[in-house]
């Protein structure tokens, strides 16, 4: 299924440079415009003219290619910190433990145990930190969803039935609820590959 970007990529991070490029191209069409008025026009001017417009383009490309190279970075750090994370993998190794690898969580199983209610909490609010930080463009899509996704998926169905629980959702509404919301957003992209 085709990626959504409505719905995990909600505006476009690189705004900014393409409102300087434009600045840019606008100011060079006038700069050339002023120059075809003027009754004596020397080719410095010209060539002067194209050398700013060229080192703005230039400058605007080297911003780009670096913001994209620093978001990549950050992603690269996030998850080598997130593997070293002795809490996340004390809970996630309790969690397979207690709970096996694959079946969905009944709600009153996670709510009669308070260390795996703790545990299964700490898990989501993790998933749906760094779902904010995909969905803000502050960590690289392609790079979480192929180190992540089948964690991020398989946490999420295994605990539907509490998240639902969580958010107020019951079978005949949806909540409007913002718990767990750009999670939900995620997995909903992310699962559509399962099927």
């Amino acid at each position: 299924m085709a990626f959504n970007p409505k719905r995990i990529r909600p505006y476009f991070q690189n705004t900014p440079i393409v409102i300087v490029g434009v600045f840019f191209v606008i100011a060079f069409v006038l700069g050339l415009w002023w120059l075809n008025k003027q009754p004596i026009s020397d080719n410095k001017d010209y060539i002067f003219l194209f050398s700013v417009f060229i080192a703005g383009i230039g400058w605007i490309v080297n911003i780009y290619y670096a913001t994209k190279h620093q978001r990549a970075q950050h992603t690269i750090n996030t998850l080598l910190s997130h593997a070293r994370d002795p809490s996340y993998h004390k809970y996630f190794k309790e969690f397979n433990k207690t709970y096996g690898d694959d079946r969905i969580i009944e709600l009153k199983e996670i709510q009669s145990n308070s260390e795996m209610k703790e545990g299964a909490i700490y898990l989501l609010n993790e998933y749906e930190f760094m779902a904010a930080a995909i969905k803000s463009k502050d960590l690289d899509y392609s790079l979480m969803k192929n180190t992540k996704r089948k964690q991020v998926c398989t946490l999420y169905r295994r605990c539907e039935p509490f998240i639902k629980n969580v958010r107020g959702d019951t079978v005949n509404k949806v909540s409007t609820s913002k718990i767990y919301e750009h999670l939900k957003d995620l997995y909903e992209d992310w699962s559509e590959e399962d099927k």
